[in-house]
């Protein structure tokens, strides 16, 4: 776990490097974490800073651009087997007196919206945080109470916060605590599709 740590928060500093280089905002510096946030339409997982981020993740990404994701039910569908496969997930956002926080081990989360906004979350894992549920390996999923991200209770201006339009994606690593599917001004409908790339046994 602390080599899968170490490796990410590397990538995390790779992008911020190539972020300031290019001038773009392309990550949420949140606390020194990785999450890459932007456009699917920008992006090119061939070129930096997505290039550092594995192979896996690297083919969800083309996955998503190549594929035809209007046409694509609600539900799981596999794209490698259990290394790489996706949940097209249909829902009306959250209000902020429901928010759950996770993490996981094993896989990376893409999470790209379709349709609708949310905002989301996102903060580096601290292994001092409080555990409200503890891991379940089966379902590559902890929860933590959301007391540790007291900033999405408020209207602070945070980096930590990452406001979801259609077209957008972030990337999660298992650095990084994550609490989706909140609304951001009032309750929408959204249509998002998380990607799960497998990065460990």
């Amino acid at each position: 776990m602390s080599k899968i740590f170490l490796s990410f928060t590397l990538i995390g500093v790779f992008i911020m490097m190539c972020s300031l280089a290019s001038g773009q905002e392309t990550r949420c510096a949140c606390r020194g974490n990785a999450v890459y946030f932007g456009k699917l339409a920008d992006a090119d997982p061939s070129a930096p800073p997505l290039s550092a981020f594995p192979e896996m993740v690297r083919k969800g990404l083309n996955w998503l651009k190549s594929a035809d994701l209007s046409k694509l039910p609600k539900g799981r569908g596999e794209i490698e087997g259990k290394d790489l496969y996706y949940i097209m997930e249909e829902y009306e956002s959250r209000p902020l007196v429901d928010i759950v926080v996770e993490s996981h081990r094993k896989y990376v989360d893409i999470q790209l919206v379709l349709e609708g906004r949310e905002q989301i979350g996102t903060l580096l894992l601290d292994p001092s945080f409080p555990i409200s549920k503890e891991y379940n390996p089966e379902k590559d999923i902890v929860f933590y109470p959301e007391t540790v991200m007291p900033f999405l209770k408020t209207k602070e201006e945070t980096r930590n916060r990452l406001i979801m339009n259609a077209g957008n994606f972030a990337i999660f690593t298992p650095n990084d605590l994550h609490a989706g599917c909140l609304q951001i001004d009032q309750p929408e409908k959204v249509r998002k599709i998380i990607i799960k790339c497998k990065i460990a046994d």
